[in-house]
Order: C-alpha cells, then sequence, then structure tokens
C-alpha cells in the first residue's frame, strides 16, 4: 500500500477552497464600492464665437497649464496660456484661436502641473458659433483696473469675467487677462448672446457684472452701467475674504406729474413717473402703476415711452372735481437689468374745484334730416348710426334696410332719455342699469333689423352680477310688460350691450338679480375600498344655479360626524369642484354624507402575514455556491484518498 501525503494533498485542497471562498467575497463586495471620482479643475469657458473659445482656471500653486484639443477625442492640438508656454502661475488663462471653423464641436482636456482634468474620461466639448453675415453692433470698449487686497498693488494675472445684463437677460460671458500694470478692457461691440447664436443688444443703461479671480490674491465683484465702464468706480480690490455682492444700482422715481400735493389739478391729466433707470416695459402695467381716489381704482391704460423712461396712466376718463387721488409704482416695476424698486413709490394729488353749474340745454330729440338718406320706398340709401342726446344709446342702420311707418317711409328717428318717474315697473328679481331710451316714431319697422347698442357704466351693475349676464328688454305697450330679447350681446371690455330690433318703443338693460342658489352634486369616493391608514378622496361639484355672487359652506360627514368644512364663493351660474381626504385607523364600512347626497367606503381587515412572508430574502445564491464548492472539495480529498491506496 503506498502512503498518502497529507502534507501536500490537504494545504492544496485547502488552498483551493480559500482562493475560491476570496473570489467570490470580492465579487459580493464589487458591487458596494464607489468608483473613485475624477478630479476637476473649477475650468471656466468663456469668449465663445464663431472661430475662438477661452479655458480659464486657477490652481493653489503655480504651475504650468495648457489646453489640448481637437474636432475628434484624439486631440491633435495644443493652445497655451495667453501669457506665453512657459507660464508658471496659479491663473491660467487660455485662448484657442488656431484653425477653429464656425458651428463645429470641438473635444478638449485641461493638463495643469502633473493632473488632467478630462471631464472623467468623456472629454469636454465646445461647439463654436456661427458666422453672421451682418455687421456687429457699434463698437463699445469697456475697462478698469483691478489691485491687491492693500488696494495700490497691481493684480497682475488676475482674471476677469464680464457680463452684460439687458432685460434681465445675461449675454454671453467674457474673460480678460489683467496687465503688470493692473489693467484690463474689452471691446463689447461682437458681444454674443448666452447661446452663442446671435449679438446681444444692449444700451449704455444696462448693467455689467464683474468678478475678478485673482487665486491666492483673493477676488472681488462688482456691477454698473455699461456708461460708466473705466470710471473710478470700475475698480476692483481683492481681498481673501469671501466676496459678498454689491448691492446693484436700483432704479427709482425721479420725476412725477402731477408733482406730489399738487393742488387744482385739471380733471382731464395724465400721471406719469420717470425713472432714473431705462424700465423693463413688460413690468409696467395696470396693476404696477395705479390709481387710487376712496379706496376706488381709476380704470385706465398705462403705456411706458422708452426714449423719456416715463411710466403713463391714462385714465379712461376725466377724473373727478375735488377729489384727492393716490398714484402707486409697485416695486414689480423692475429696470431693464431685473432690479427693482427698492419700495412702492407712491404720491396723492388733488382735483380742481368744479366750475359753476350753467343751466343745461332744453333736451330734445334728435330728429336727423331723412330725406337724403331714405329713398321714396323707406331703403336707407347710405347706412346711419344716430344717438341720444347723451350719446349712450345708438341705433345703427344699414345701407339697404326698409324702414316704413304704416306703408310710408320713415322721415325722421328720435331717441329720448325717459325720466325715472316714467319707468314702468320692472319684473321682479330685476334691476335697471342706467337710463331706459324711448324711441320715436312708434310704428316704425326695420327689415332687416337695425342694431341697437346701449353703453352702461359698471359702477351702476347691482353689486354680485356679472357683467355677461345683463340684457337688454323692450316694454311692450300692448301686454303692459317688459320682454327680454334674444340675441344681446354684452361687450365687457367696451362696457356696451348690443341687440338687433326691429321695431321701436321704450329699451333698457336691465340685471338679472335672482339671488344665489347653490347645488351640489357629481359626489365621487375615491378608492371605495383601503386599507387602514390609507386616504380616500371625496369630491363634489358645487354650482351657483343664481345670477348673483354668493358663499356656500360644503360640510363633509363621516358616519353623522362633521369631518371637514369649506367655503366656496360663486358667482352666479359659476361651478367648482371641492375635494375632501379623509382616513381611518380601524376597519368597517363608513357613511359619507355631503348636503342631500351620501355614499360609502370600506377599510379592509389587515390579512395576518405569516412568518414566512414576513422573513427577509436573504442571499440564498452564495450560501448555494459555498456548499456546492465545499462538497465539491470533500469530494475531492475522499476520491485522492481511495486512489492513493
Amino acid at each position: 500500500m503506498v502512503g498518502v501525503n497529507k502534507d501536500v494533498i490537504r494545504p492544496g485542497a485547502l488552498h483551493l477552497l480559500l482562493a475560491i471562498l476570496s473570489i467570490l467575497s470580492v465579487l459580493h463586495l464589487a458591487g458596494s464600492t464607489p468608483a473613485a471620482a475624477s478630479a476637476s479643475l473649477g475650468r471656466q469657458l468663456t469668449t465663445v464665437n464663431d472661430v475662438r473659445f477661452t479655458i480659464s482656471w486657477v490652481t493653489d500653486s503655480a504651475e504650468i497649464g495648457y489646453v489640448e484639443y481637437g474636432t475628434t477625442t484624439a486631440l491633435s492640438n495644443t493652445a497655451y496660456d495667453d501669457r506665453g508656454q512657459g507660464t508658471v502661475a496659479e491663473t491660467h488663462h487660455v485662448t484657442v484661436l488656431e484653425s477653429l471653423q464656425p458651428d463645429t464641436r470641438y473635444y478638449y482636456d485641461i493638463v495643469s502641473g502633473d493632473q488632467r482634468d478630462d471631464n472623467g474620461g468623456n472629454h469636454y466639448t465646445v461647439t463654436t458659433g456661427p458666422s453672421f453675415e451682418t455687421p456687429p453692433p457699434p463698437t463699445h470698449d469697456i475697462w478698469g483696473q483691478v489691485l491687491k487686497s492693500d488696494a495700490t498693488t497691481p493684480a497682475e494675472g488676475a482674471i476677469v469675467y464680464i457680463t452684460v445684463i439687458a432685460d434681465s437677460v445675461s449675454s454671453q460671458e467674457l474673460s480678460v487677462l489683467v496687465n503688470q500694470f493692473g489693467w484690463w478692457g474689452v471691446v463689447l461691440g461682437g458681444l454674443r448672446t448666452s447661446d452663442y447664436q446671435d449679438y446681444f443688444n444692449f444700451t449704455d443703461d444696462d448693467e455689467v457684472s464683474l468678478f475678478a479671480e485673482g487665486a491666492s490674491d483673493g477676488r472681488d465683484s462688482k456691477s454698473f452701467t455699461v456708461a460708466v465702464a473705466g470710471d473710478v468706480d470700475s475698480v476692483l480690490v481683492l481681498t481673501s475674504e469671501p466676496v459678498v455682492p454689491l448691492t446693484p444700482e436700483l432704479p427709482v422715481v425721479q420725476f412725477t406729474s402731477p408733482v406730489g400735493n399738487a393742488n387744482g389739478v385739471a380733471i382731464d391729466v395724465n400721471a406719469t413717473a420717470t425713472f432714473s433707470q431705462h424700465i423693463n416695459s413688460s413690468t409696467v402695467t395696470d396693476s404696477t402703476f395705479t390709481l387710487v381716489s376712496d379706496g376706488t381704482s381709476v380704470m385706465g391704460t398705462v403705456t411706458y415711452d422708452n426714449e423719456t423712461k416715463t411710466a403713463i396712466f391714462d385714465p379712461a376718463a376725466s377724473l373727478v372735481y375735488e377729489a384727492t387721488y393716490t398714484a402707486t409704482i409697485t416695486t414689480e416695476v423692475q429696470s431693464r437689468a431685473g432690479h427693482s424698486l427698492a419700495q412702492d413709490y407712491t404720491w396723492s394729488f388733488s382735483t380742481m374745484a368744479a366750475p359753476p353749474e350753467e343751466p343745461p340745454p332744453a333736451q330734445e330729440p334728435s330728429t336727423p334730416e331723412a330725406s337724403d338718406v331714405i329713398s321714396s320706398k323707406g331703403v336707407f340709401l347710405k347706412a346711419v348710426a344716430l344717438k341720444s342726446t347723451d350719446a349712450r344709446a345708438e341705433l345703427t342702420v344699414d345701407t339697404g334696410t326698409v324702414s316704413l311707418i304704416e306703408g310710408a317711409p320713415v322721415s325722421g328717428i328720435s331717441i329720448t332719455e325717459l325720466a325715472p318717474e316714467n319707468l314702468p315697473d320692472l319684473p321682479q328679481n330685476f334691476s335697471i342699469v342706467g337710463l331706459p331710451y324711448d324711441f320715436k316714431p312708434d310704428g316704425v319697422t326695420f327689415n332687416p333689423p337695425a342694431t341697437l347698442t346701449i353703453s352702461y357704466d359698471p359702477a351702476e351693475i347691482p353689486e354680485g352680477v356679472s357683467e355677461e349676464n345683463l340684457l337688454i328688454a323692450l316694454w311692450d305697450t300692448d301686454a303692459g310688460e317688459w320682454v327680454i330679447l334674444e340675441g344681446c350681446t354684452v361687450d365687457p371690455a367696451t362696457h356696451t350691450i348690443s341687440t338687433p330690433v326691429s321695431h321701436f318703443t321704450a329699451f333698457a338693460v336691465l340685471a338679472y338679480t335672482h339671488p344665489d342658489a347653490f347645488r351640489v352634486g357629481s359626489l365621487t369616493i375615491s378608492p371605495a375600498e383601503v386599507d387602514i391608514g390609507d386616504t380616500v378622496t371625496i369630491s363634489v361639484l358645487v354650482t351657483n344655479a343664481g345670477d348673483v355672487e354668493g358663499t356656500y359652506k360644503v360640510i363633509l360627514k363621516i358616519d353623522g360626524a362633521v369631518a371637514g368644512a369649506k367655503d366656496v364663493t360663486l358667482a352666479g351660474g359659476a361651478s367648482r369642484k371641492v375635494t375632501f381626504t379623509a382616513s381611518k385607523d380601524a376597519a368597517g364600512t363608513y357613511g359619507i354624507d355631503i348636503g342631500d347626497l351620501s355614499g360609502t367606503f370600506t377599510v379592509r381587515t389587515p390579512v395576518p402575514v405569516t412568518e414566512l412572508e414576513s422573513a427577509k430574502p436573504t442571499r440564498w445564491w452564495l450560501w448555494l455556491i459555498i456548499g456546492l464548492v465545499t462538497v465539491g472539495v470533500v469530494a475531492m480529498v475522499v476520491w485522492r484518498k481511495i486512489y492513493s491506496y
């Protein structure tokens, strides 16, 4: 019998087992080990146009830096610091100029000292802008000075980053190196938009934002207008303290008309405010420039004159005699650089006293001569528009309309305002808006119908009634009642209401003042079954079936107990969905009641979770592999022991 060399067999099998287990352990842990992050040099991409771009960065110590670039990832070209190939510095400013083409994508890496920043192995990219056939806007040079923290020593080698802001929109970012005397300068004539696709338009009143980066010498920032570039205010002093952006110059109201506290102001005046800077015209609206008297807002049109930097409030109607008005410019008004007023600006003025009243002229019906516009057969030879003496009621008759009275052509038309005491009784739940008008002569007809248009004053509409719900009614003499006309059209913008009319009588604008009448419908409960603690959404549709605005309280009851309430305010004829949520911590069926509507939802009884279902999954595959390997090793040892004898 041959003896077994146990010193050889056992250690070998053991080593094999340990090796396999080690490999499995590495595989198991590999998924939880994070990949090493790629270091970044904090590069800045600036001054991009059709044939150039600039890359800049700073380092903790002075070293040589350059940029490798190309149209492919091979990066076959190299660009060096603007100060020369062998420049050793903490600031690095590399302008790539050689052989660049418009609208072309370039790849690049940054090499600084012994570091390469390749964007985590993906390479950085930049696409040059297009070439323009049109010449750039007029050239505008800006310049400034950067000093070290002693405010005397030039900060040679610092990098200045420049952005222009107009109408709250920023241009592309430019950058430039500071020379040995601490000075820098750039030309803004070819300044582009932030996507490089167009020239960036700006004015002398727009804002320039500067940021100076001096690495270990510190940094500084400042904002000023384009017009004062090169002034003493454009000097930046580097500091190692955190840079606190300076407060930009805010727009202010310099002049107003009428002036504040003015008396005896004419009632046909416009209110104006002139600003210290050009203003973003889109921020000057009837909500940011208002005029109020005795708590009531004045209706009017707000415009902005860019040339004079003046906002204008033009009242829709003459102001009231002997009244005090307050004009307000809110902080929502912004300069073209996006800066708001520091606070609301208000001023007040008082209008002149009313002139002595003159006796009103005797009111006579408007009776235009008809012989020159109506043929002998009653046909209108041209379109006419006839107005009442107060100009608030107008009858428009189109060319070709036939107008007859007892078979003969009409010879004249009158429109007369009716006195309130002569007004027939109105139907129930109606109110009159303005005055009624009596059209004469009786018995005249129009074919096709003429158009009656009546102007109304929104202040005369009963509270809670929408303008869209106004209508015109005619007085039916034979029936002795008001009849609502069909086809009425309301124009809230001009405050007019129109309707076709085929004969003459008295007409009036009426407002239907049927009180609010709320209805609740469309109850929805979703989902109908939930688990304990889950949320049920309950909604209904609330409708105001009346004509006057009103408020209704929607009350949710669950099993007869109040579980929620919401107030809903609706104009006449409007609807709104009202939603509640509820959850319960006990199983069962719960009753829902909202108004006259009812429903239920069910909370399910929890299903017991078995120990097997609640057990956490384990890494069974790992233990299976370890078991198989162990069995294999034991089998190998037994096999070798058997065949060694």
